[in-house]
């Protein structure tokens, strides 16, 4: 097989799926929490506190903090600190006795606070989650000298979880993959109905995770005969970034008829991307799909296949195109004219019943020897 010209393809992308915002909570603008393993290496002591009393003058903030429960550094429970920090506010926010977690830097002649949410206009509240007082539930509780990630998870875990950032809440998955309080924290959301932010964020945590689980609960959900909701947003946008490795093909075929368009585009996204035998029946059967969008994944997908380019890792491999690198070893079904057959976006568009009727014809030819 010869080379793919990687300037010749360069233009042919996936479009993100951008799950609507509604009903969950997304901070708009240049607002969004920070990074968990920043706040984990960052942070000289991490506590729950309630917070006792607040000040302000100008824009520096004041805090009288009372620790409840220590999870990393030199504080004890019971202590007594003071905090304080700057903000870019001079409003004065008194958020009450709240009990949060709080990442603190400095020691005990100085304590202040590190940002758990990333502003350009940074407020009190910006610094800290706030968490239940009472200790967290005993599926949680970790020994002592456990990672102080396990220990964070616990207490966010006992949170409204829905008053974070969506994405933020399945970032974890990104930044802790091997954490096993993640993954009961997912587990606990995904009991909730599946329709519900709480239990569409469990059944897409599990899914970034790649547990099997994920995908079989969303299976047997009610997502897949659900219109487009805040909930199939925020599993598409799991689905999208799912590992390639565990790829349940046979549920994600099943997901090509699902009435959220968002839900069936990410499945078939994934379809194209994995490209191995078991996908082609479900991304020969896309060519004849109502959405161009998905027409579009088939040609790509049985594209992907005769060429034996690389598998498609979601936006990780979008941004380098690496996808575009055909794998070593022989190409048994490559041609001249398949790889004039694997078209940009825009070129589709433009001579879409061409490469439909292309791999048409080249599904017939070939599906019996594929089998």
């Amino acid at each position: 097989m010869k080379k793919i010209g990687f300037l010749v393809f360069a233009l042919i992308v996936t479009r993100a799926v951008a799950p609507a915002q509604q009903g969950v909570t997304v901070r708009n603008g240049p607002a969004s929490h920070s990074s968990l393993s920043s706040l984990l290496s960052e942070a000289d002591a991490i506590v729950v506190g309630t917070l006792r009393s607040t000040s302000q003058a100008g824009l520096r903030v004041s805090l009288d903090l009372h620790v409840e429960r220590t999870i990393q550094g030199p504080l004890a429970v019971q202590d007594e600190i003071f905090v304080a920090f700057d903000t870019d506010s001079r409003a004065f926010f008194d958020p009450g006795s709240i009990t949060a977690l709080w990442f603190l830097k400095g020691n005990a002649a100085n304590w202040s606070a590190l940002p758990v949410v990333v502003s350009s206009m940074p407020s009190l509240r910006d610094f800290y989650l706030v968490v239940p007082l009472r200790a967290p539930a005993a599926q949680y509780q970790v020994p002592d000298t456990a990672d102080p990630s396990e220990k964070v998870i616990g207490e966010i875990a006992a949170a409204n979880l829905t008053s974070f950032d969506w994405p933020w809440v399945l970032g974890l998955a990104k930044e802790l993959p091997n954490s096993a309080s993640l993954r009961l924290m997912y587990r606990s959301l995904a009991d909730s109905p599946s329709d519900s932010t709480s239990g569409s964020l469990g059944i897409a945590g599990l899914i970034l995770l790649g547990e099997s689980e994920g995908f079989t609960r969303l299976a047997g959900s009610n997502l897949i005969g659900l219109q487009s909701s805040p909930a199939t947003d925020v599993v598409a946008m799991a689905v999208c970034e799912s590992p390639r490795d565990t790829a349940p093909i046979d549920i994600l075929g099943n997901l090509l008829s699902a009435s959220a368009p968002r839900l069936a585009r990410c499945a078939g996204q994934v379809l194209r991307g994995v490209h191995t035998r078991a996908t082609l029946p479900y991304l020969a059967g896309l060519l004849d799909n109502s959405s161009s969008d998905l027409r579009y994944e088939g040609v790509v997908g049985l594209a992907s296949f005769a060429n034996n380019l690389a598998v498609h890792h979601g936006q990780s491999s979008t941004a380098s195109m690496e996808w575009l690198s055909p794998l070593p070893g022989t190409a048994p079904y490559a041609t001249s004219e398949t790889l004039q057959n694997l078209p940009t976006l825009q070129t589709f568009r433009e001579k879409e019943a061409q490469y439909i009727g292309f791999w048409k014809a080249w599904w017939a030819q070939n599906q019996t020897s594929l089998k």
